[in-house]
């Protein structure tokens, strides 16, 4: 499958790596970091890659109590990917192009943000905020981004707004 001049850069967008790879390598970085929780899965229905788990906001320094836990849930849609790569409508083989890319995407999101919250850069929370996962005021369980939309549209404004400051002029 050829990729149109419409594509974008995607990074790993021709790995061979397979998706179990993936998840193993995800399940090692997470538990280097002290994640608990790890729940990974595909939904080929929905074309999308999960990754759930809960992480020390912190590292854990010996004698402190230990750190509060984030919930976190990430998602890559498989759509958007094969959208990315230039593919209109994929093969089986282009879909499955797409899910290997998806779950490398998760290894390189998961890895980065946790090497920038183990060397002091930022906490957990502040690497994985948006997809953090918090109690609605309805009592549903919603990422942290899903709420800022609701309260954008609940403000009359477009989501992805979500309160963001103006440019700076000077």
């Amino acid at each position: 499958m050829t990729r149109s001049k419409n594509a974008r850069f995607v990074k790993s967008h021709d790995t061979t790596t397979p998706v179990s790879s993936s998840q193993r390598d995800l399940e090692r970085i997470l538990r280097r970091y002290g994640a608990t929780g790890l729940s990974l899965s595909s939904d080929w229905g929905e074309r999308t890659a999960r990754v759930s788990f809960r992480v020390p906001d912190r590292p854990t320094i010996k004698g402190e109590a230990p750190a509060v836990e984030v919930p976190v849930r990430l998602e890559v849609s498989m759509k958007v990917i094969a959208e990315a790569l230039g593919w209109r409508n994929p093969t089986q083989w282009g879909w499955e192009q797409a899910e290997r890319v998806a779950w490398r995407h998760l290894v390189l999101w998961v890895d980065a943000a946790c090497s920038a919250a183990g060397a002091g850069m930022q906490t957990m929370s502040e690497a994985f905020l948006a997809h953090t996962l918090v109690l609605a005021p309805d009592g549903q369980v919603k990422k942290v981004s899903a709420l800022l939309d609701d309260a954008a549209r609940a403000d009359g404004h477009a989501t992805g707004y979500r309160g963001l400051l103006p440019a700076s002029t000077g």
